[in-house]
């Protein structure tokens, strides 16, 4: 009768502990400057409390201004992004990629009959 919550419990735990291993290899190349040796470890032990302190929120309405304001920092990234992006490619400061270049995707040039 207890089979099924370990087996539940197990595969959280490693489905957790696989997600912090991706966090911190994602975040070591960044910051591997202020630690070289054990960045990834430092990075583990860095998000385990911030990790552990969120699953204790028991209802989203607590977070919900934090997570509007964090939408609205990830939208405007992606505008100021897309803004020097467009600039960058009209202005030729990116070398060889002016404005005639070719942008459509290549699937267009497909024939699909």
């Amino acid at each position: 009768f207890r089979t099924i919550p370990i087996v539940i419990v197990a595969f959280q735990f490693g489905a957790v502990i696989i997600y912090f291993v991706f966090v911190s290899e994602n975040l070591t190349p960044y910051f591997s400057k202020l630690s070289p040796e054990g960045a990834r470890w430092a990075w583990m032990i860095f998000i385990t409390p911030l990790y552990v302190s969120l699953s204790w929120i028991r209802t989203m309405k607590y977070i919900g201004l934090i997570s509007f304001a964090a939408e609205l920092a990830i939208l405007t990234g992606i505008g100021i992004t897309g803004v020097i992006g467009i600039v960058q490619i009209s202005r030729d400061v990116v070398p060889g990629l002016a404005l005639n270049v070719n942008l459509s995707p290549p699937w267009m040039t497909l024939p699909l009959m």
